[in-house]
This record gives C-alpha cells, structure tokens and sequence, in this order.
C-alpha cells in the first residue's frame, strides 16, 4: 500500500508539464500577440502612406490649377520657351487639418506644337522623325507608311499598334545603328497639335480662296494697317484663283501683278522700246515710271509699282509678255501679309509646329529644311533683338509672325514656300507634368496631362495618374 509520502513525486512531475504548456502557451501567445501589433502598426503605415499619396496627389492637381493660371495671364500673342508658362512651378498646399503641414508640388510644361503631329505628318516626314530613334535605317520607310495608315491615333503611345512599331523605336532601348543616341519616338511626336486661325492680334484672317476683290484689298495690307493692294492687284488674286485655288500660303509668292487677261487688254498699249513715231502712243514699259504706267488705260498704278519694281530687280524686259513675271508680292510684302492671310476656312489648324520651341531635329526634318537652316532660326529666336539695351540678363528674339522668318537670310524664297503652311509661332496645347514631393523631394503621386487653350476657355485633352 502506498503512503501519501510515496505519491508525491508523481504529482511534483506533473505540475512541471503544466508550467511548461504553460510558458509554451504564454510564448506563443506572446509571439501571435507581437505578430499583432506589427500588423496594426503595418496598417497603421499603410494608411498613413494613403492619406500621404492622397494628400500628394491633391498638391499635384493643386499645381495644375496653378499653371492654368499662369496660362489665363499668358500673352497669346506670339509662345517661345522663354515665357512663364515654360518654367517650373514650384509650390505647397496646406493640410487644412493640420496647420504646420504642408505637402510640396512641383509643375512642368512643354509644348505640344514644338513635336511632329503624326495624325497629319506625311510619311516622308514621319520617315525623317524615324531617322532619330532606334529604327533600323532599311525599316524606316515601311514603319513610316504603317503609322501613316494606322492613324488617327488617340494619344502619341496609340502608335504602338501600328505594324512594325516596337518598345525600342517607340519607348527608346538599346542603340541600334549609328554613334548618336537614339532619342524615343514618344519624345518626338504627338496628335494634340493645333493653332487658332486668327492674326498675332486675335483679328480673323482673309481667306484668299473666298474672299472677293474688295475683301482682299481690306485684308491684305501692310505695315500698321496701310493699303498694300490696289483693286486691279486684287483681282489678279482672284484670277488666278479661278484657274487653280490656292493650297498654300507660300503661293501668294508666285501671284503675277498683272493677270493674263488684263495683260490681253494691254499688249498693245505696251512696248519695250521708245519709239520715235509720233503715231506711236504705247507705253514703253522699260522706261515709263510707276504713274505712267497706271494711266495706262487697263492699269492701275499698284500694278505700275510691281512692273517697275521687276524691272529694277531683273532688268528690261525682253517683250511685253513678260510683265506676268512681276510678281503681287515680294519678300518685303509678304512679311506683312502672311499673318493675315489663310488658304481654309477652318477656325483650327491642325498639326503646325512652332519655330520657337521646336529643337534643331525638328525644324531640320519640315519640308525645305535642312540642319543649317534649322539652326540658323534658333540662332535668331535666341539673340537678342537689335533695339535691346546691354544686359546681364538672356534676351531672346521670338518669332511674332510667320513673316519674320524671312528675315533668316538662310531662308530663301523656294524654302519659305515650301515651311509656310507647317509652322505657326504660338503653342495653344501644353503637355503639363505634375509631381507631388515628399519632404526629401521624391516624386511620390504623378499626374500627366495635356491642357489645350484653343477653344473658348482651357480644355483637359489628356489626364493620367500614376
């Protein structure tokens, strides 16, 4: 028979079990317990991180609100890169729950206008823009021809679809061909591109496709307004109209001062020669001056002045025909007249590139450009305008019309036809990039997006937030 002496060893080990289960209990309670607190701290974080990329996010659009107002302020005159809207904005937006918080923004902007608008562009110049990315030199042509008919693209990454493209031409990747580093197609086009069809000064435009004589005389003139055109030189734009109608601007260049059936009116009032036969009234048009020449029964003096101004320019003419070569407008004329003409009706432009803002690329791929004539209209859009007083300050001579690119002496008359139609000298679409900072300055919430101004007030054409 056992004593109770006897049993108590048993129980002595089974309390020691329980005091193990016990401190296992307890340990792992302790550990699911810690496991706890760390993923109430993580949500804790994770919410303070939302609230933070939230508040982030809403400093970005705050910075965005604040760059349409620089854009409300802007001169839309003339845009060149030198102007506010082109500057980095900087900025806080303050935490309306905590008043010694603040949450910094930081805006950019760039010109939609300064790229190459793929939903116009034709392919030869697509083929051109190609040249600059990774797209193998042979590839080039039938790329080109596979965005032309792809299009119209929604936005510039939509041209991912068309037969050909890939990561590297489009996004940039590894250098295929040639030293230079191949810039990313993104960087070189778009499809928001458009101008308002209206004069530096918001005036409507003449449209020499329409317009009758009379309108042409009012809307066609020179410098501060004065008369440029006589009646007889307006309806030598009609005239030739009638014949073919214009497609470019550049064909006010080669208008002659004297239509072809006024000139069978004339011919034989007209000689190249004096002659001393008292009989003998015709005008000698190698020597008569503008005025005689515009009492000529069938002239006018306006075309008299194109006549004599030929003449002085080329020398005697060789028969009367010939005074169809003296052109409406010259180089001087067409400085002035340029701006206030268009060949549509439209109130838009589609797809024009701005000479102020496109890169030396750019310009040197437009119709009639080269890399010399390119960099001969940067070099004049950066110097400083002649007036200009000495400063310590960059002065930059942005182009105000059209017409002052023949100021450029790289820029000859055939060139000139040829860009007129393709290029404006305002941006009316910015691709705007908003980022919002943490205190170190890291990009945390951006917001991309593409603001257009063209129409009656600004117009959000694109918005991405990433």
């Amino acid at each position: 028979m056992l004593s109770n002496h006897d049993a108590r060893p048993g129980r002595r080990g089974d309390s020691g079990l329980a005091l193990i289960a016990t401190l296992w209990v307890m340990a792992v309670l302790s550990v699911l317990a810690t496991e706890y607190l760390y993923m109430v701290h993580l949500d804790t974080r994770m919410a303070e991180n939302v609230v933070d990329r939230t508040q982030l996010e809403y400093a970005a659009k705050a910075g965005i609100a604040r760059f349409t107002r620089v854009l409300a302020d802007d001169d839309v005159a003339f845009d060149s890169a030198s102007e506010g809207w082109a500057e980095t904005i900087e900025g806080e937006l303050e935490d309306p729950t905590v008043l010694t918080k603040t949450y910094a923004y930081e805006v950019t902007a760039t010109d939609e206008s300064a790229l190459v608008d793929v939903n116009v562009a034709d392919a030869d110049l697509v083929t051109g823009l190609l040249g600059l990315t990774a797209a193998l030199e042979e590839e080039r042509a039938t790329i080109a021809q596979a965005i032309v008919d792809a299009r119209p693209f929604r936005s510039p990454g939509d041209v991912a679809r068309a037969e050909g493209m890939t990561a590297d031409i489009l996004y940039g990747g590894d250098q295929v061909e040639g030293d230079e580093q191949a810039t990313p197609l993104i960087n070189l086009i778009t499809v928001y591109a458009v101008d308002k069809n209206v004069q530096s000064g918001g005036e409507d435009r003449t449209n020499i496709n329409d317009a009758d004589a009379d309108a042409l005389v009012q809307g066609l003139t020179g410098q501060d307004g004065q008369e440029l055109l006589s009646q007889q030189e307006a309806e030598a734009i009609t005239a030739q109209r009638d014949e073919e109608e214009y497609d470019s601007l550049g064909d006010l260049m080669d208008i002659p001062a004297i239509s072809q059936s006024v000139l069978d009116d004339v011919r034989d009032r007209l000689s190249t020669e004096d002659n001393d036969d008292n009989d003998d009234d015709r005008t000698n048009i190698n020597s008569a001056s503008a005025e005689e020449l515009g009492e000529v029964d069938g002239l006018d003096e306006g075309t008299g002045e194109a006549i004599v101004r030929h003449r002085d320019d080329n020398g005697d003419y060789g028969s009367v025909d010939d005074i169809r070569d003296a052109m409406l407008f010259n180089r001087d004329d067409m400085k002035w007249v340029v701006d206030k003409a268009t060949v549509v009706g439209e109130d838009t432009l589609r797809g024009l590139v701005n000479i102020n803002t496109a890169s030396q690329d750019i310009l040197a791929l437009l119709p009639g450009m080269d890399a010399g004539k390119a960099q001969a209209i940067i070099d004049r859009r950066e110097s400083a305008p002649q007036d200009a007083p000495p400063s310590d300050e960059p002065q930059e001579s942005p182009f105000k019309n059209v017409g002052e690119l023949l100021d450029v002496e790289q820029i000859d008359d055939d060139t000139y036809k040829q860009l007129v139609n393709s290029i404006t000298y305002r941006a009316q679409v910015f691709r705007v990039r908003a980022n919002g900072l943490t205190p170190e300055g890291q990009p945390v919430a951006r917001i991309a997006a593409v603001l257009d101004r063209s129409g009656g007030g600004i117009e959000t054409r694109y918005w991405l937030t990433n």
